[in-house]
């Protein structure tokens, strides 16, 4: 046998028509075979890309949802605000999570009563509370608020401060007040736990009142006014559109801290100025809430 076949020495003219014969299937198979190879490599490449997919998925699992409230033996409920503190919902309270990242902490309150201890990890605003009449904006604290049956909601400060917003007036709330609020108006007026019953009475009714006839009540209120806790009560006057209200409460506060005399100038006319340094004075604290 010639030795073509092994090392394609010496000639052999039956084996080179043979070669001639199939030559195009052996241009197929070596093209076929890079084809098999990159193939077989793109789906090697395929199932890698999958399981780096997996693996990154897997260390980037959404982190455990914190809108979720536990249940306590005493029927409370407890929503775990991670280093922003927490809030513990009544029994009664019908209250739901609305938004929680790190824009905003949101939730409403329909019914009932929770308590919110707001740590200072949280920057002033993060924290908010919706109700059927207003929204509780928490500038660093712990409070309590109320929504009754008719949608009245009650906010009680225990430290710290909270706005009370309406969007058409904002009340402040310091530490040891409490605010009121009823759906389709703006925030009654913030009054201290410590004022006398006779304040209190007083305030109700120039709350209770409609616009354009409470200067006599805001003048038998003001003239209650005794001691700087009171001073939030004629602070809050000030912002009211009557003028007579308006002058009630600068006498009161003139009075309560004696403005005027020994050198010392009154605050400035302009609203907004005058606002600030009356608050300045009776609640130094208050600088901060800017």
């Amino acid at each position: 046998m010639s030795d073509y076949l092994w090392d394609r020495t010496g000639h052999d003219p039956e084996i080179a028509r043979l070669e001639r014969l199939l030559a195009p299937t052996a241009l197929a198979a070596r093209r076929a075979g890079p084809s098999r190879k990159i193939a077989w490599f793109a789906g090697l490449a395929a199932a890698a890309l999958f399981a780096v997919g997996a693996i990154d998925a897997m260390t980037r699992r959404p982190e455990p949802d914190r809108g979720s409230w536990t249940a306590r033996e005493d029927g409370r409920r407890v929503l775990d605000l991670g280093r922003y503190g927490e809030v513990v919902a009544e029994s009664d309270a019908k209250v739901r999570v609305v938004r929680l990242d790190e824009e905003l902490h949101s939730l409403r309150l329909d019914r009932g009563t929770i308590h919110a201890s707001i740590t200072t990890a949280a920057r002033p605003r993060l924290f908010q509370v919706e109700t059927p009449a207003a929204t509780c904006i928490d500038l660093g604290c712990h409070y309590s608020p109320t929504v009754d049956a008719n949608g009245v909601t009650e906010v009680r400060v225990d430290t710290g401060r909270v706005l009370f917003d309406h969007g058409r007036r904002e009340v402040f709330v310091p530490q040891g007040a409490s605010c009121k609020a009823a759906p389709g108006r703006p925030p009654f007026t913030p009054i201290h736990e410590t004022s006398s019953p006779a304040l209190k009475s007083a305030v109700e009714a120039f709350d209770a009142a409609p616009e354009g006839k409470r200067t006599g009540l805001a003048k038998k209120a003001c003239a209650l006014i005794l001691k700087r806790e009171d001073g939030l009560v004629a602070w809050h006057f000030l912002q009211d559109p009557e003028k007579g209200v308006v002058a009630a409460a600068n006498e009161a506060l003139v009075r309560l801290t004696r403005f005027g005399e020994c050198g010392i100038d009154r605050p400035p006319q302009e609203t907004e100025n005058q606002l600030k340094a009356w608050r300045n004075r009776l609640f130094p604290e208050w600088s901060t809430w800017d």
